[in-house]
């Protein structure tokens, strides 16, 4: 295998490696175009000078007339391509990167334009210079429009050899030629010094100018030739052209190996840039796991909170029922003391009934005050979610309303007719019948005697005795309401909270998937951005593998 097809076998195997990394495309465009100059076989020799060196107007001579235009203002932004032994004479202008226009003949194509990037290719068929060799004449050096130096860099990059234009009047080169030379050598690329406008100049002044570029210039020029448009003076150029076409296969291949090498050497420095800067990025996830694990427990709490405030309102609430009832029954307590001595045999039946009337007074009123501390909580659960910021976890939100739904559900079913709290009067009732029933008994005993009492005084004495314990009876029903309550409470309680609960459980579940979701979410990420860098630093060691084939 010769040089040549292995410097392409290794352009197309970088080419291969870099082609699906994304901030490698301007790499990967620079190494198609030294695939592409291989195959042409086309030198590209820019003209490099400072603004009204001459290059325009050499370029005019070379073409045997006026083409180009000469003495623009260094804001005139055109680049214009000279490509000799043509088949036709045509110009072909383009604006942007698109052939605007295209002209059968060679004339003066004079652009006064303010933006925009204009490129003329212009063909002909003079034969003063071989084929496949593309002058180009490019804006002035001292210009001070960013796209201008872009221009002058792009050109740089792709040139095989750099024609240095300097007006043989001027005494030394200017600064910022000087800078020009010293960034051009970065590129290896073969510097060729011009004079121009040298017509008028003396042997003597000629050999002064030679000595000065040979030996104070920053960068030694590979040849100084002199040359006047004016004169028409231009066999030096035009042998110079020839010699460097000659050496053409040569100084292409050497080229492509030094731009192949200068881009590879790019190429692993912004890949390990890329690996060094690169930084794995799960704060957020992080961040909303640790968030979402704070709002569990904060949501537990906000619940347990609310839960036992209200089992401390339903619990003063029982205290305060049970007192209403011991209260209403205290009422009664004369009226049935008259009611065993005037007629013995009802004491039982008034008993009972002023207890089941007490019953189910308290109890309605024990009903609405139930009523709003029930919708009391469920304001409050559904206030949790309006005063945890639960983030993402929008589920939850749904969760703690349905939570309040229940709780709203329960309280119908609590206070509606044959609800829970029907059934707690119920079980009063039919508690205090049994617990009456004994009690009618003991009072059976205690008022039996006064049927056959005489005087008024046994009789005060026996209405203190029966009193007292009318008013043990109604201690024993209170303590018996108050058990009975305090338990169907409990149950209500219990009821309600169990379904808080339950309902908690499920969204604290789906809170818990969404954790897991995003902990493998996280573990996903560090193994693709492992992956990613153990593939760039993969490509990385490939392209360093083959710059070290480089050695032709």
């Amino acid at each position: 295998m010769g040089n040549l097809q292995k410097l392409q076998d290794l352009i197309s195997q970088a080419m291969a490696v870099i082609g699906d990394i994304s901030f490698l495309s301007e790499n990967q465009k620079r190494l198609e175009e030294i695939l592409s100059k291989i195959s042409t076989q086309e030198l590209t020799l820019p003209l490099i000078g400072e603004f009204s060196s001459g290059k325009s107007s050499l370029v005019n001579s070379l073409l045997g007339k006026e083409v180009v235009a000469v003495d623009v203002l260094p804001t005139t932004f055109t680049v214009n391509e000279i490509y000799f032994s043509s088949d036709a004479d045509r110009i072909e202008i383009y604006s942007d990167g698109k052939m605007v226009e295209r002209i059968d003949e060679l004339r003066k194509v004079d652009f006064k334009f303010d933006s925009g990037d204009i490129l003329v290719k212009i063909y002909t068929t003079s034969d003063i210079l071989p084929a496949g060799v593309k002058i180009v004449d490019l804006p002035g050096l001292s210009s001070t429009i960013e796209r201008h130096n872009k221009v002058l860099v792009d050109y740089i990059t792709k040139a095989d050899a750099v024609l240095l234009v300097v007006d043989s009047n001027q005494a030394t080169v200017t600064l910022t030629t000087k800078n020009f030379l010293e960034f051009t050598n970065l590129f290896k690329h073969e510097i060729y010094l011009v004079y121009t406008k040298s017509d008028l100049k003396s042997e003597f002044e000629r050999a002064e100018l030679f000595n000065y570029a040979a030996t104070k210039m920053p960068v030694k020029p590979e040849k100084i030739i002199f040359t006047s448009a004016k004169e028409n003076y231009l066999s030096e150029f035009i042998e110079l052209i020839n010699s460097i076409n000659d050496r053409k296969a040569d100084i292409l291949f050497k080229n492509a190996v030094n731009d192949f090498r200068n881009i590879c050497n790019v190429v692993v420095e912004i890949i390990n840039n890329n690996i060094n800067l690169s930084k794995l990025d799960v704060k957020e996830i992080e961040d909303e796991l640790k968030k979402l694990n704070e709002q569990i427990d904060l949501l537990e709490s906000e619940l347990r909170n609310r839960i036992n405030s209200f089992e401390d309102r339903l619990y003063n609430l029982n205290k305060e029922t049970v007192r209403n009832f011991e209260e209403r029954l205290q009422r009664y307590s004369g009226r049935l003391a008259t009611i065993a001595f005037e007629n013995p045999d009802s004491l039982e039946n008034a008993f009972d009934n002023f207890v089941k009337t007490s019953i189910v007074e308290v109890l309605d009123s024990y009903s609405q005050k139930l009523n709003v501390e029930v919708g009391a909580l469920s304001k409050e659960i559904q206030g949790i979610a309006e005063s945890v910021d639960i983030g993402v976890t929008s589920t939850i939100k749904g969760r703690i309303q349905w939570i309040t739904n229940i709780v709203l559900v329960l309280l119908v079913d609590i206070l509606a007719p044959g609800g829970i709290l029907q059934a707690v009067v119920y079980t009063l009732i039919g508690n205090f019948d049994r617990k009456i029933g004994l009690l009618g008994n003991i009072i059976d005993r205690v008022i039996e005697p006064i049927k056959n009492l005489v005087t008024e005084l046994v009789k005060r004495l026996t209405r203190s005795y029966v009193e007292t314990k009318i008013n043990e009876a109604i201690k024993e029903v209170v303590r018996e309401f108050e058990n009975i309550l305090v338990n169907e409470s409990r149950n209500i309680a219990e009821r309600i909270k169990s379904e808080i609960y339950k309902e908690f459980e499920a969204s604290k579940s789906e809170i818990l998937n969404s954790i897991m979701v995003l902990q493998d979410q996280k573990r996903k990420k560090v193994d693709e951005f492992n992956a990613y860098l153990n593939s760039l630093k993969d490509k990385r060691d490939k392209i360093i593998e083959i710059i070290k084939e480089l050695s032709f």
